[in-house]
């Protein structure tokens, strides 16, 4: 602080310079642990939809399976049933 060579605005405009780097590098910081967070959840939430679609797909499976042919036959029956009464489809 007694140098001579270096005057008080300079001085003052280092250590202003350097906080500001300081400030900038924190911002940065914190934004990069932002998006890092961001991308853990978006992956958490990536794997669970993949784990309920595929216990969705495993229980439709199972389902089918445990169907015997006439309730499937019956299923069909009532759903073009449905359709014909919905007018969706037309009987000859």
């Amino acid at each position: 602080k007694d140098d001579y060579f270096v005057n008080d605005e300079a001085r003052a405009r280092y250590w202003d310079d350097r906080e500001k780097a300081r400030l900038a590098l924190e911002a940065a910081r914190k934004k990069a642990e932002q998006q890092t967070q961001q991308d853990k959840n978006a992956q958490q939430q990536s794997d669970t939809e993949a784990s309920r679609l595929k216990y969705t797909e495993e229980a439709q499976k199972a389902y089918e399976r445990l169907q015997t042919p006439l309730e499937k036959y019956t299923a069909r029956q009532e759903e073009l049933n449905k359709a014909l009464k919905d007018g969706k489809i037309l009987q000859a």
